[in-house]
């Protein structure tokens, strides 16, 4: 039986690059690089790509995939697989808990805002970027949809898993293109998923 300090060893390096990621944001190390990557992107910007992204934006929000995620956790447990669903509410809840302290920590607003003299306890939260809840929900998902069907060969699978994981991206590229969010925001929400799954998944017993 594996350790704990083995079971999470495949957690630092999601986490130590999402620690780092979080300090340079912190310090205001890429301000220019969200910058110039904001620019690039807005810069193909097209009537018909832009409605794309705003849809994608719209129906792939925050609550959306906890709507998703909340049915996917009754159906495994009607199905008897209560780690599973214990699995997928505790990497949505811990994912959350991270995602607030690394807002509040870090400060990074998002573009094009100013935080109010007296914000409120919401603005403070809502208002700052790093990380994005919605790259960090739709890459959650796609990770649970991986796990789900990893060892199914099957065409359906393979498509199912492919469709997911374009989602995801398509819902960062999302996030910059329409200014809602920076490059670093963005990926510190792929970084999150990345280290709160292999948390999770240092547990095989949670795996279906």
């Amino acid at each position: 039986m594996r350790t704990l300090p083995a079971q999470l060893k495949g957690a630092a390096v999601p986490f130590g690059a999402l620690l780092l990621l979080a300090f340079a944001a912190k310090s205001g190390w890429l301000a220019a690089l969200d910058h110039a990557a904001r620019s690039s992107l807005v810069s193909l910007e097209h009537p018909v790509l832009e409605l794309f992204f705003r849809q994608v934006s719209f129906f792939a929000s925050p609550p959306v995939f906890e709507a998703i995620l909340l049915v996917w956790i009754v159906l495994a447990l009607r199905r008897g697989q209560p780690r599973f669903a214990t699995a997928i509410a505790f990497s949505w809840l811990l994912g959350m808990v991270l995602q607030v302290i690394l807002r509040l920590w870090v400060g990074q607003m998002r573009p094009a805002i100013v935080l109010p003299p007296e914000p409120t306890l919401w603005q403070l939260y809502d208002l700052r970027g790093f990380t994005s809840g919605h790259t960090f929900h739709s890459a959650l998902f796609a990770a649970w949809v991986w796990v789900a069907l990893r060892h199914d060969p099957s065409p359906r699978a393979r498509w199912l898993w492919a469709g997911a994981a374009a989602l995801a991206l398509a819902v960062g590229a999302s996030r910059i293109v329409l200014d809602r969010h920076s490059l670093s925001d963005v990926a510190g929400g792929w970084l999150l998923t990345w280290g709160v799954m292999a948390v999770v998944l240092a547990r095989r017993a949670w795996s279906p």
